[in-house]
């Protein structure tokens, strides 16, 4: 379908393609490796980038896209359960392999990176996720302020209960690491 509306003359002459995971994951779409095999053979110096919770799709598709050349930011907000408050339902043994799955298949370093959002509840988790990114040879870490609406976000479950807020306070040390991405070759 995607091949039909765009088109393969259109797609030939991008310099970039973005799966976005503003209104929905990429990552849900089955077809989504195919797509970008569409999109790299028929453009091969297109940039491909993907933004994702990696909490949904497996890891031979994440195998697969990292083979391509495609470029992902993987959105985690925690390690291990902490993940959660932010990511509701993105568990984090899944999230893990997949992410493990595209970082062991890369062809450039720099197509994994990490998003980290400086919730109150999840600054002490800097360290466990800085740490992880260095295990996986992910070579970019960036912590961002996030966004809310207010003083607090609103967690719910799967069934749309709210079960949690996350709040956000801007202080010395979140001014001083936010907004910037952070090479494993620089200091936290």
């Amino acid at each position: 379908e995607v091949q039909r509306v765009v088109g393969d003359d259109l797609v030939s002459k991008l310099e970039y393609f973005n799966v976005c995971g503003n209104f929905g994951d990429g990552m849900g779409n089955p077809e989504v490796v195919n797509i970008l095999k569409w999109v790299r053979d028929s453009n091969p110096s297109c940039h491909i980038h993907i933004s994702t919770n990696g909490g949904i799709g497996k890891p031979n598709q994440y195998k697969e896209l990292a083979k391509l050349g495609v470029w992902i930011t993987f959105g985690i907000d925690g390690y291990g359960d902490k993940n959660e408050l932010y990511r509701i339902n993105a568990k984090w043994k899944k999230v893990e392999e997949n992410i493990r799955s595209f970082s062991e298949n890369v062809i450039d370093k720099n197509q994994i990176e990490i998003q980290f959002l400086l919730w109150d509840q999840t600054r002490d988790q800097i360290k466990p996720i800085y740490d992880f990114c260095t295990d996986i040879g992910c070579n970019s870490l960036f912590l961002r302020e996030p966004f809310t609406l207010g003083q607090y976000t609103r967690g719910y479950n799967m069934k749309g209960e709210y079960t949690h807020s996350l709040t956000y306070e801007s202080n010395n040390l979140t001014n001083k690491l936010s907004n910037k991405k952070w090479s494993l070759s620089d200091s936290i």
